[in-house]
């Protein structure tokens, strides 16, 4: 896993799990740190009061509370301002700043201002200070201030780059606090107790957790909410104990309740949480968030619900690659939520934009390969402001001009992105087996943590797995739940896992008749009453190639049955015309043995594919079917028939080629072009003809098998009385035909055979109406081309006083003759040894028709 990742050497492996202190970068290394920490340091000593001027995300929320805590430990004063997003948006204004200079003279921005030169140049002229803390792209000019403090600087030299916005505020406050306690290590100890909310921002910012946010967001963890009540109260409302803490916790528990009220009112209540140490004062306010959390959500789905809804009503997803979507009933703050939704769903960047108000404010997200910060830059003219980077962007644009950013953005997404882009793609970190997942190998895992951006939890993947079980879990059935193993399909050995895919339940038909499946996932450990058990968290799933084979194999066997349904059996050419050579090959005698099961069972551990033989369309189709639902053959069996269209030919040949098949079953003769394809032939029933048993011995491959035995000659000879009647056959036909007259039906036709009252083909059935012609007994229209006929007209002739002599019948006595020479080659195909097959005399009983 690390060296997917790029730590390759032993060395980038000890720095990746080395959390010491030592190894994050003085503070003093970033540009404009000591303009900006002295200032800071000489207010705190004059405890002038200090604004922290943040932003209503959780990044600059949790850095405007830590600003205040550590300034007012150091002994200063400190307030704080958050702007209000549906009222001001984002980042730094005039009218803020206006009301700010009535009270305080030195604003220190966190998460913001770096963008800010106009806002900038009104604070100077307004006899402020401004110092300026931000990890945004800089533009051409830094703003007019005491300091701009942003790693992100081309000027700036501090050698990690990807610092959140309360990263760079914590750098500030570890610089003021270096000053200001006497030492360094001092003013470390008193900084590092704010690391909960360094942990907390920088993981909702989703910057990448490397390098120095790796060690403080690990520090963060080992901390969290130990001294802060705020903290504490916020993880009771989200349901979480101390040791369930992880960056997903903080992520999807935390975050989105102090964000919540950001989108959709004013996030100071947020600051005022994680800043009180009254416990029921952080009760309530906890309680606020968790209220606003849920007002957010259910909006959020409103809001995607309907987007979803116009993208599959108005756009044509084949032309455009790009969404741009608006709306007046959308909520300006939970836009960007659901765009993240659209981007999950249809995999294009995505904007949506709430027209509540003019102009309307827009919220983008986007993919792989499509840098949205540059797209927006390049349309900055439709724009009257906007910001952000590859992945996530806002704007805010008039109604009227949103067209043209709909076109425009699509002509760039037809420009930089492929079709292979608009496929989402999941990184696989290892493929493991089920076998390797055990409690040891989690906490082995758990070393790569804290997981976030840069370093996320590892997904693995474990390929043809047992399928046990698979069904829908919660109160809409929209959750997946499989139980896999890593024994065989069906029963046996192997560890059951309960693999769970949140909203995967649609999914469930995917899996229909499947006995193995891919899986990728994340392990979790799961408790549950005391006890620890490993869970599997679905990302994704397919069916293996076999199981694809498999399906598509049932899907051809279901079209073979229905074609075969609509013909009888016909022998064609009888007698061979020709002697074979001698087989080139070797010949594998398996005709006395009892049990067939052992003969696959050698022919599964032989290299190169099969031809098995059967002796009619029926007992091939039974055959096919039972083959492929053992394990030993599953996805592993074809089928061969002459009606098989050019595309099935040519899918069944690439098969073969590709060496996915090892058996493929055909009841009729195949083609000479795929022998070549075939490592052996198995004549696993007798031929019903000897021209199909002549036909084996001119096979070109390098194996035969006469795997048939006695009991398929006694099913032969059954064949055989369906096409040429005997007595008894004769006598069944003859009292159908009584019936149907009596009834007033005058038509013999081929349903008769698949009525089953008759063990006769339309052959057969052929053949006695020629016996009963020749005796008398019945009269028959149209001409003597009756097999190829549908239905036959025929009309009874009064029956003989005395017995019939059937071999008065020229066609009766044809029957006989026929039924005794396939009789004898059946025994001689049977008793004859392998040896006297080479030898071309031996083939003269057969010949001798």
């Amino acid at each position: 896993i690390l060296v997917s990742r790029g730590i390759d050497t032993l060395e980038s492996a000890a720095e990746f799990f080395d959390f010491s202190w030592e190894k994050v970068p003085s503070p003093w290394l970033l540009a404009d740190m000591e303009p900006a920490a002295r200032r800071l340091a000489r207010a705190v000593e004059k405890r002038e009061l200090i604004t922290i001027y943040g932003d209503y995300d959780v990044d600059g929320v949790t850095a405007a509370a830590l600003m205040v805590r550590v300034i007012e430990e150091l002994g200063g004063r400190a307030e704080y301002y958050i702007p209000r997003r549906a009222e001001e948006g984002y980042g730094l204004h005039k009218e803020a700043l206006s009301e700010i200079r009535k009270r305080s003279r030195l604003v220190v921005t966190v998460d913001c201002g770096i963008s800010a030169a106009a806002e900038a140049e009104y604070a100077a002229e307004q006899g402020m200070e401004l110092v300026i803390t931000d990890h945004h792209q800089p533009g051409k000019e830094l703003p007019r201030a005491v300091a701009a403090v942003n790693p992100n600087r081309p000027d700036c030299r501090y050698p990690f780059k990807d610092l959140a916005g309360v990263g760079v505020a914590f750098k500030l406050a570890q610089a003021a606090a270096r000053l200001l306690a006497g030492s360094d290590r001092e003013g470390d100890e008193l900084v590092k107790k704010y690391l909960d909310l360094v942990a907390l921002g920088t993981v909702a910012d989703v910057v990448p957790l490397l390098g120095e946010n790796r060690i403080l967001v690990q520090k963060g963890l080992e901390s969290f909410a130990r001294r802060s009540v705020g903290l504490a109260a916020l993880m009771d409302v989200a349901g979480l104990a101390p040791h369930q803490l992880s960056t997903w916790s903080l992520a999807f528990g935390l975050a989105p309740r102090i964000n919540a009220l950001g989108r959709l009112d004013d996030a100071a209540a947020a600051v005022q949480l994680l800043l009180t140490d009254d416990v029921q004062e952080a009760g309530r306010l906890a309680r606020i968030l968790d209220d606003a959390n849920q007002e957010r959500r259910a909006i959020e789905e409103r809001v995607t619900e309907e987007a979803s809804a116009m993208v599959e009503a108005e756009v044509d997803l084949d032309a455009e690659w790009a969404l741009v979507l608006a709306s007046p009933n959308w909520h300006p703050g939970v836009i960007g939520i659901a765009a993240s939704r659209l981007v999950e769903k249809y995999h294009r960047p995505t904007i949506l934009i709430s027209l509540s108000e003019e102009p309307g404010k827009g919220s983008g997200r986007s993919i792989e390969g499509f840098d949205l910060y540059k797209a927006l830059k390049a349309l900055g003219h439709l724009f009257e402001r906007f910001g952000g980077h590859k992945m996530a962007a806002g704007l805010t644009i008039r109604r009227e001009l949103i067209p043209e950013l709909r076109r425009e953005l699509n002509r760039l997404a037809h420009r930089w992105l492929t079709e292979e882009h608009l496929v989402p793609k999941l990184r696989i970190d290892a493929q493991v087996t089920l076998d390797e997942i055990d409690m040891a190998f989690l906490q082995d895992l758990e070393r790569l943590a804290p997981y976030g951006t840069g370093n996320p939890q590892p997904i693995l993947a474990a390929e043809s797995v047992a399928l046990r079980k698979g069904y829908t879990v919660g109160k809409d059935g929209s959750h997946l739940k499989l139980i896999v193993s890593s024994g065989p399909g069906g029963t046996g050995s192997g560890t059951d896992f309960s693999a769970v895919g949140f909203g995967m339940g649609d999914r469930l038909n995917q899996l229909e008749g499947a006995a193995r499946v891919d899986v990728a996932f994340q392990p979790k450990i799961n408790l549950w009453n005391g006890e620890a058990s490993i869970e599997l968290y679905l990302k994704d799933f397919r069916l293996p190639p076999e199981e694809a084979r498999q399906r598509l194999f049932l899907e051809k066997l279901r079209d073979y049955l229905k074609v075969q349904a609509d013909c009888s059996l016909a022998e064609g050419e009888i007698v061979p015309s020709s002697i074979p050579g001698t087989f080139p090959g070797e010949v594998f005698d398996w005709r006395s043995g009892e049990d067939k099961g052992a003969l696959f069972r050698e022919l599964v551990c032989k290299p190169g594919a099969a031809l098995l033989y059967a002796a009619v369309p029926r007992y091939a189709a039974a055959l096919a079917e039972r083959l492929a639902e053992s394990p030993m053959y599953r996805g592993q069996v074809g089928l061969y028939h002459r009606r098989m269209d050019a595309e099935d030919c040519l899918h069944l040949r690439e098969m073969l080629e590709r060496g996915e098949l090892s058996l493929v079953v055909a009841a009729e003769p195949w083609d000479r072009e795929l022998e070549h394809l075939f490592a052996r032939l198995i004549l696993y029933q007798l031929p019903i003809t000897p021209v199909g048993f002549r036909r084996a011995w001119s096979f070109r491959g390098g194996e035969l098998y006469l795997a048939y035995t006695d009991k398929d000659l006694e099913r032969n000879r059954i064949l055989w009385s369906r096409l040429y009647p005997g007595r008894e056959q004769l006598v069944q036909l003859y009292l159908v035909l009584v019936r149907k007259e009596a009834a007033g039906e005058v038509v013999v036709s081929r349903s008769l055979c698949a009525e089953g009252t008759l063990d006769l083909e339309w052959t057969g059935i052929c053949r006695g109406l020629r016996v009963f012609v020749d005796l008398g007994l019945v009269e028959v229209e149209g001409t003597c081309s009756w097999e190829k006929a549908d239905s036959i007209h025929i009309r009874l002739l009064p029956a003989p006083k005395n017995k019939l002599d059937l071999t008065k019948s020229i066609s009766y006595n044809e029957c006989v003759k026929w039924r005794a020479y396939l009789d004898s080659y059946g025994l001689w195909a049977l008793h004859t040894p392998v040896s006297r097959f080479q030898e071309q005399d031996a083939w003269g009983v057969i010949l001798g028709a």
